[in-house]
């Protein structure tokens, strides 16, 4: 048999199969009904019991994951702080933007506490100044927007450009430290999956809905909601697009994981088996088809990665692949409506005539908001209603053209090409499967332009980066 199956009863397994036992129990349990407030309502009635319960689903995979003889290993109380704080603040990227914020200000106050104590700075890494020039030119699109109210407001998302990495230069981690965080973000992102799936089992019961009639390939509405607003009351943050982008990006890690040898950080098969299955099942349920899509690019990559060494079996399934591509092809006008909706359709529109009359500067941040939700200028080009929801262009690059100019567009397409050029020169499988899925929804998001994007993309970045010091560290 090969290595790569062999089960060990790891505390992974261990992991894994109390949650399997639970889900299953939930099934039994709820599939008579025994439920008759919803997952809101229950939030709103037991706020502090749920307050506690998150505090438990963000502390416990550092208790499962962190701690261990590299942490016994550590005698420095600022470090082990330090790593408790990143630790908090990786697991809350998966919940609501408030609790990442939240624990990433506690993630700042640890590394400028280790900093102190060490009395030491590190030199920036050169992707940090591309993050900073990206955010520079923003500051200076301050000097012409014409909303200064909006766009203050819009700056504290384009500062987390700068906190982080200057927090990423206060320390400099080892490679099984590294690791260790990565593994707590991936069982946090098992508990939040599994967490997820018990919510939808418990709202299908209560509302008396088979489980099996959420499962279509097509947009449905359960009770007039969205599936995803019913199943993520729970997190307090309902848009599948980011939710999936970070549970995704644990199934990257997991593959990561699951490639490691000899070290105690290593996952095995079923642990990343059961996690994969899982998150495809709660993709399908919430019907995100970009996070769909972000799930097969990186399971196909990321068996690709695992077999590189297996030259053998890596052209076969090169072979499998292609075949897969032709199928895509033939589907192509199927997936093009995914990106040529109504609502976007008028985005783009609006986004592209107002490029045209301003192409250098934009409109400066803040400023959008006002050119997107404009009725005369919606009436101008055709359509009946401006957008009052969604106001910015659901494209990142349209995006920073229309806000920032060339020049935004410029320190855009710098940093990704930077960060890309980077992961693959250090053949970093994380962090390419973080810049390839980041890619994927810029096609249809602004993630830069909200703070679930940037808490996520920029310090992942930087923690991710490190991995090429880890030589020097060790």
């Amino acid at each position: 048999m090969i290595k790569l199956m062999k089960l060990h009863l790891s505390v992974g397994t261990y992991f894994t199969s109390i949650l399997i036992f639970i889900f299953f129990v939930f099934v039994l349990f709820f599939s008579s009904g025994n439920s008759n407030l919803s997952i809101a309502e229950l939030i709103v009635r037991h706020n502090i019991t749920a307050k506690i319960v998150y505090f438990i689903l963000v502390f416990s995979p550092i208790t499962f994951s962190l701690f261990s003889k590299t942490w016994e290993n550590t005698f420095s109380i600022p470090r082990k702080i330090l790593l408790v704080g990143l630790a908090a603040f990786l697991a809350s990227t998966l919940y609501s933007a408030r609790y990442g914020i939240n624990t990433g200000g506690l993630f700042l106050v640890c590394s400028l506490f280790f900093a102190i104590n060490q009395r030491r700075i590190y030199k920036p890494d050169k992707v940090y100044y591309w993050f900073w020039a990206y955010l520079l030119v923003h500051i200076i699109s301050l000097i012409w927007t014409t909303d200064l109210q909006e766009g203050l407001k819009e700056f504290r998302v384009y500062l987390l450009f700068f906190t982080f990495p200057v927090a990423f230069c206060f320390f400099k981690l080892k490679g099984e430290e590294i690791d260790r965080l990565l593994l707590v973000f991936f069982r946090a992102a098992t508990i939040f999956v599994f967490v997820s799936l018990c919510c939808w089992i418990y709202e299908s019961s209560r509302m008396g809905i088979p489980l099996t009639d959420w499962l279509v390939f097509h947009k449905k509405l359960f009770a007039n909601q969205f599936p995803y607003i019913i199943i993520f009351d729970w997190v307090g943050y309902d848009h599948p697009s980011y939710i999936s982008l970070a549970y995704n990006l644990a199934l990257a890690v997991g593959i990561y994981l699951l490639d490691k040898r000899n070290t105690t950080c290593k996952i095995n098969i079923f642990e990343l088996t059961i996690f994969a299955l899982f998150s495809l099942l709660l993709t399908i349920i919430i019907q995100s088809r970009i996070g769909f899509i972000n799930f097969m690019v990186i399971a196909i990559c990321g068996i690709a990665w695992l077999l590189r060494k297996e030259k053998k079996y890596l052209y076969g399934y090169i072979c499998l692949c292609f075949l897969l591509a032709a199928f895509v092809l033939i589907s192509f006008d199927s997936i093009l409506k995914f990106s040529q909706d109504q609502p976007r359709a008028q985005q783009y529109n609006t986004a592209i005539y107002y490029i045209k009359t301003n192409p250098w500067f934009g409109t400066g941040i803040g400023g959008m908001t006002k050119v997107m939700t404009s009725q005369d200028l919606a009436l101008k080009l055709g359509y009946p209603f401006a957008s009052q929801i969604n106001i910015y262009p659901s494209n990142q690059f349209l995006g920073d053209l229309m806000q920032t100019g060339i020049f935004g567009l410029i320190t855009l397409t710098g940093m990704l090409s930077f960060i890309t050029y980077y992961c693959i020169k250090q053949r970093n499988w994380v962090l390419y499967s973080l810049i390839l899925s980041f890619l994927i929804l810029m096609l249809i998001e602004m993630p830069f332009f909200l703070l679930k994007g940037t808490t996520l993309f920029v310090p992942m970045t930087c923690l991710l980066l490190q991995m090429q010091y880890r030589k020097q560290i060790e």
